[in-house]
């Protein structure tokens, strides 16, 4: 059966035309010349080969073909309309799969005790949150949004400050006591590094205080590329560690570890110190991701370890 190619735009102005009982009529809602609608529905009839409305003075009628056509054509836009409806609530109501991306310890540390408050507030919105410590891609993976730390590759993405990331050394008050507390970045070569090791990272930290600056060549009984691993090692006693505030929170706060040289800021050239809110664009953001981005800055103004 060959394809019919009639264009949609006739197919409503027959259904509606049939509604409203006239040309003219359909004319005066559209705001055109009632010579264009009957132009449309000709061309529909023509390409059909089927006459479609019976037509009077007064006014017109489906045939049994035009009956047949009306019936389904409506229906489908119907739906249509339907279908246009739902997408446009998408950006006025929070609803429907939110996909989201982070990395795992902060998620498990920081977004899990805020799931419940968000699902009351939100309840249409189903949040599936995905926890990864690698790179994701948003596009290509089909994210909505990701909170990221490090330098933003990404071209194209919307990012936004959620939370300060910057570094702390740290160790267990029994390994200090011990080993002895560092005076300065230079002293930690004679001490054992517990050290967060990734793609093109090396064995090196960076420190300054006012215009000095430090650069020392570290090494230790421990690497990984788990945050959590290290400071697990560092509270064991194993050494010390450098890793992000917020991941040390808990065990600085509990006494478990302690910061060592507190008077120097720890730098990188590979380091963001900030946690970023990625998606996709401003443009046309759906509900369910700008509650989101709201809801994720707020709850942490100011963050908890801060």
């Amino acid at each position: 059966m060959q394809r019919l190619s009639s264009d949609p735009r006739s197919v409503e102005t027959f259904v509606r035309a049939v509604e409203l009982g006239s040309f003219s009529a359909l004319a005066r809602a559209w705001n055109v010349k009632p010579s264009s609608i009957s132009r449309r529905i000709a061309a529909l009839e023509e390409e059909l080969g089927v006459r479609l409305l019976a037509r009077t003075t007064r006014k017109l009628s489906p045939t049994e073909a035009g009956q047949r056509l009306y019936e389904r054509a409506r229906a489908s836009l119907n739906e249509l309309d339907e279908a246009l409806r739902a997408a446009a609530e998408m950006t006025e109501v929070p609803r429907g799969r939110l996909r989201a991306s982070a990395p795992i310890a902060f998620g498990q540390r920081f977004l899990a005790p805020l799931l419940g408050a968000f699902h009351a507030a939100h309840p249409e919105v189903e949040l599936e949150l995905g926890l990864h410590d690698r790179y994701v891609d948003l596009v290509g993976e089909g994210w909505d949004i990701a909170i990221r730390a490090g330098h933003i590759r990404d071209e194209g993405l919307v990012a936004r400050r959620l939370a300060p990331n910057d570094r702390v050394l740290v160790a267990s008050p029994r390994y200090l006591d011990a080993r002895g507390r560092p005076s300065s970045p230079r002293d930690l070569a004679e001490h054992a590094a517990l050290r967060f090791r990734y793609v093109d990272s090396d064995d090196r930290w960076w420190f300054r205080s006012g215009d000095d600056t430090e650069r020392v060549a570290v090494a230790g009984p421990v690497a990984s590329n788990s945050g959590e691993l290290l400071i697990a090692a560092a509270e064991a006693g194993l050494g010390i560690t450098l890793v992000p505030r917020w991941l040390a929170f808990a065990a600085l706060s509990a006494g478990r570890v302690e910061a060592v040289l507190p008077d120097w800021e720890v730098t990188a050239t590979d380091f963001d110190s900030q946690l970023s809110l990625l998606y996709p664009s401003r443009r046309l953001l759906p509900a369910k991701v700008r509650t989101f981005v709201r809801f994720l800055t707020q709850a942490f103004d100011p963050p908890p370890w801060a």
